[in-house]
Parts: structure tokens; C-alpha cells; sequence
């Protein structure tokens, strides 16, 4: 059992194992178990907010919400609601964050979730309603999604697995990325990486100076937009081709191993490329100011 605490004296004349072994002490007296659980109905709201430390959220089939985790020492969370409303806080008040809680949370699966976290890390997975995901430093995760997802990190990697019908994608200095297939999505970052692969009916890219990768088909009623400042940007276009597109540096260089076309200037340093597949259903855009872009096949 762990015993009392040792004084940095005390501590300094022990053996490695028997400092490691307070310290260890000293993790699990920093937190305290935690267990709420109540009726939710199946389209939910439900609002979560832990500062720091991590979340899990899972879709379950019960009509009910159950809570289980740690919560850091000295903070006293808050949880409570209705069938149609639930409402959870590990944060009351305090500006210290060095106390992280640690939950495992489960809803049903077309609950309306709103989550927010400071610089805990975010988990979501088998959501098919409207989630809202939101962390300034942590990283968010989100897998089997099929509802309309939104999340934001400023600092920390987003990514996104499923058939999601609206997605959102933000970052600052994150690397964010989606695998599966949207109707609407729409990723940006500052300084990130941007990666999307899969299929979307309409999709948009923007980015300063993060590397931009895109694997998607072009055909029919299919929209993409890329935008970036120096970023070099990798578009794959897999399966038949049926687009028209559309390139576009100021400063940059365009490579083109799709097609046989081949760009053109444009003023004194600009460059530009057209080529048109198929009957041109799709529309494919892509602009850079001084960033690298290739067009590769399959």
C-alpha cells in the first residue's frame, strides 16, 4: 500500500525502485475514481467539458449515459441532467490544469455531443449525430463517424475516419486528416499538414504553409478546392477521370505527370494549367502563391 508522502530529503537518499515506487503512490492518490451513469434518450444533448487529461466517447446502443475514470485530485466535477439533456464539468474554477482527469464516456450513438477540453486529449468514436469537438492544445481523434462532425485543436493533430455527411476540420499548427467519405468537408490549418483520402462530393483544402495530400476521385458532380500560400500540394486523382481542372501558382512550379498537357506562363512568374478529362463533369481547382503542385495518377 502506498504510505505517506516523503520529504525531498527523505527522497534524494532512496534507492531508483523505491523513488519510483512513491512516485507511482503519489499518481494514484492524485486521483480519485469516478462513476455516474443515467437514462439519455437516443438524440440526446449532451455537453462534457474536461480541461486537461483525456476523453473517450463511445456510441452504445442502451438509452443511456455512463461516465467511468478518474478525476484529478482537488477538483470537484459536476454532472446532472435529464433524459433529453446531460451535462458534465471536471473544471470548477481553478486556473490550475496540473490535476488531469481521465474518462471513458458512453452515450448512444445519435446523441447531439458538444466536447471541449484545454489541453486534454480528445477520443470519439461510433457518433452518428452532430458532435462538436473542440481542444486548444490537445489531439482529437474521431473513428466510425456518420453524422455532421466539427472540431478544432489550435495546436494539437486532428483526424477523421468514417461517412460523416458535413465535416469540419480545423487546426493551427496541427496536421489534420480524414479517411472515408463526405458529402461536405472543408480542413484548414496554419502551419499543418493536410491530408484527405477517400471520397467527397464537395471538399476544400486551406493552408498557409502545411504540405497538402489529396486521394480522391473526379467525376461527376464532384467539387475540390485547394487553396495555399507556400505549401506544396499533392493531388492524386484515382478511378476514371471525368474533370475539368484547374491550376494556378504566382511563384511556384506545377508538375503534371497526369495529363499530357502542359502548363503555360502567366506574367512573370506565374503559372498555369488547364486540362479538361472526360466531358468535364467534375471541377478540380487548385492555387498556390509560391508552393509546389503535382498532379499524379493513380
Amino acid at each position: 500500500m502506498c504510505g505517506p508522502r516523503h520529504s525531498l530529503i527523505g527522497r534524494a537518499t532512496l534507492p531508483a525502485f523505491g523513488l519510483m515506487f512513491i512516485l507511482a503512490c503519489e499518481a494514484m492518490q492524485a486521483q480519485s475514481p469516478f462513476h455516474r451513469g443515467a437514462p439519455l434518450a437516443s438524440t440526446a444533448s449532451v455537453q462534457l467539458y474536461a480541461a486537461a487529461g483525456s476523453v473517450v466517447v463511445e456510441g452504445w446502443e442502451r438509452d443511456s449515459i455512463d461516465i467511468r475514470g478518474t478525476i484529478g485530485r482537488g477538483l470537484t466535477p459536476h454532472a446532472g441532467g435529464d433524459r433529453l439533456a446531460f451535462k458534465m464539468s471536471t473544471y470548477d474554477g481553478r486556473q490550475d490544469l496540473s490535476q488531469p482527469s481521465h474518462l471513458v464516456v458512453r452515450v448512444p450513438h445519435r446523441v447531439q455531443l458538444w466536447l471541449k477540453s484545454t489541453t486534454g486529449t480528445i477520443r470519439a468514436r461510433a457518433l452518428s449525430g452532430a458532435v462538436d469537438l473542440y481542444s486548444i492544445s490537445g489531439s482529437i481523434t474521431a473513428d466510425d463517424m456518420s453524422g455532421d462532425v466539427t472540431t478544432e485543436s489550435m495546436r494539437g493533430a486532428v483526424a477523421v475516419s468514417g461517412t460523416p455527411r458535413w465535416l469540419r476540420l480545423r487546426s493551427g499548427e496541427g496536421a489534420v486528416s480524414f479517411e472515408g467519405r463526405a458529402r461536405d468537408v472543408a480542413m484548414s490549418t496554419v502551419r499543418g499538414d493536410i491530408t484527405l483520402r477517400g471520397a467527397a462530393d464537395r471538399a476544400r483544402a486551406e493552408t498557409v504553409s502545411g504540405r497538402v495530400e489529396i486521394s480522391l476521385p473526379a467525376r461527376g458532380t464532384t467539387s475540390l478546392d485547394v487553396d495555399s500560400h507556400d505549401g506544396p500540394v499533392r493531388l492524386q486523382l484515382v478511378g476514371s477521370l471525368d474533370a475539368t481542372i484547374n491550376v494556378f501558382t504566382l511563384d511556384g512550379s506545377i508538375t503534371n505527370e497526369l495529363t499530357k498537357a502542359r502548363f503555360t506562363r502567366a506574367g512573370a512568374k506565374g503559372s498555369v494549367l488547364s486540362v479538361v478529362t472526360g466531358k468535364g463533369s467534375a471541377r478540380v481547382t487548385v492555387r498556390t502563391f509560391s508552393g509546389e503542385i503535382a498532379l499524379i495518377p493513380r
